[in-house]
Parts: structure tokens; sequence; C-alpha cells
């Protein structure tokens, strides 16, 4: 009896070990993956946190009622030019601010026009390796030169009807942030050369972890961008080095067959 209860307390203190030890194993994966979720300025937190901070939404609203009746496309252009001056006037300037996406919706009216929606990371992406590579001081000038603007906005998408699109926002939110006041002085600061053809009417934040796990579809588009004139990379980006480490290992393991 005494033997099968040594037995006993011998299992439970081994089971104990390897639990141990399996945490041990596992916490230092744990925190590596939360450090791939968080924004540049996250990761220096000291002291450091396990879970991330949870990422910002930005909702930014400019009216366009002024314009009403103004020829479609003019009026495109000059929603297209204030979509990068936000979009990455924003990204740059808020850098501290844990910045999940930026979304921008533009109204005439009682009716919403124009939606486009970027995550910060594709932004980054596109200021370090995409059409706004090299610029580092986002101004009128150099935002709109060689007719930039809508090279990012075909790489980013949007929607845009003069006749109304199906996108809402949470009206109750509009202007009840940190945030607003700093995104409507960036945003008009005419020291730097920025304005807006649209009326600024504010900014509606909330706030969703989620944003960062989007991050990892992004990481995988990096190949594209820093290899674009690689036709089969800037194709299938990541997914076309790990096929050719498929392909080696394969045929690493046929020839040692």
């Amino acid at each position: 009896m005494k033997y099968l209860k040594k037995i006993s307390i011998y299992k439970m203190v081994v089971r104990l070990i390897i639990a141990v030890t399996t945490c041990l194993m596992v916490f230092p994966l744990l925190f590596l993956a939360s450090y791939s979720m968080k924004d540049s300025t996250s990761i220096y937190e000291m002291p450091p946190k396990l879970l991330p901070t949870p990422a910002k939404s930005v909702t930014i609203i400019l009216d366009y009622s002024k314009f009403e009746g103004e020829d479609s496309e003019t009026l495109k252009d000059k929603i297209l030019q204030d979509t990068a001056l936000t979009m990455y006037v924003t990204v740059s300037e808020l850098n501290k601010e844990s910045l999940g996406e930026i979304k921008l919706i533009g109204t005439m009216g009682d009716k919403n026009i124009f939606y486009q929606r970027a995550h910060a990371t594709q932004l980054r992406l596109e200021q370090d390796y995409g059409v706004y590579k090299n610029v580092s001081v986002m101004d009128r000038q150099r935002l709109f030169y060689d007719e930039k603007y809508k090279k990012s906005a075909d790489a980013i998408g949007y929607q845009y009807n003069v006749s109304g699109i199906d996108k809402e926002f949470k009206t109750e939110l509009l202007g009840k942030n940190d945030l607003n006041n700093i995104i409507m002085t960036e945003l008009l600061d005419e020291s730097y050369d920025r304005g807006l053809h649209g009326d600024f009417k504010g900014t509606a934040v909330t706030e969703n972890t989620l944003l960062w796990l989007k991050n990892f579809k992004y990481y995988a588009k990096i190949p594209s961008y820093m290899f674009k004139d690689i036709p089969i990379v800037s194709q299938y980006s990541f997914f076309a080095f790990v096929f050719n480490t498929l392909l080696l290992m394969g045929w690493a393991f046929l020839w040692l067959k």
C-alpha cells in the first residue's frame, strides 16, 4: 500500500515538473507572438506587456456639400487628394497612438459618397516600399507629385458614388476622443503646406485588438513590395519563397533517398 502511495506521489511530482517545463517552453513563443502583433511604439514599452494594447480604429469625416453640382470626376480628384493627405499624415504624425486602421468617409448633405479604409501596416508599406517610398515629409507637394495619390488610392481601394454609398458611421462618437483636435491640427497645418478641399467634421475612434492580427496579412505581402521587379515574387509574394523552400526540400529528400 505504501509502495503504491509513493508511486502516486512520484507521478504527481513528475506531472507538475512537466507542466512547469511546458509553460516555460511555451511562454517565449507566446511572448514572441504577442510582440509580432504590436506596433513599432508598443514594442518598446517598459515594463513589457504580454498582451498588446488595443488597436485604434480611426474614422475621419469630411463633408463636400459645397461642391454639390460639380463634375463627378473633378470632385473625385479632390476627394482622392484629401484621402492621401488624411491617411498618410495621420499614420505618420500619430505613430505613437497604436493606430490599427484609418477610415475616411466623404459626405454630401445627408448621404455618404466616398469611403476608403486602410490598415496602418499597409500605409506604412506604401511609405517604406511603395508609392511614397523615400517621401519623409507628408505635404501636398510630395503627396500629389506625379499623381501618386491616384496610384495610392488604386492600391488601397475605395468606393465612390455621388448618388450615395452604403457606409455608415457612429455619429454619436464624432469628436468625442483625444485624437480629434490633434488630427484636425495636423491635417490643416499650413506650415507643412497641408489643407483639405472638404470640410473637416470630426473623427470617431474605437478600439479593436483583433486589428493586430491583420498585421500578418501585410507581413506576408512585404516581399511583393521589396521585390516588385521580379514578376513571380510580385505576384505571389511570401508564398513564392515558401514554394521555393518546399521544392528544395522535396528535391533534397528524393536525392538522399
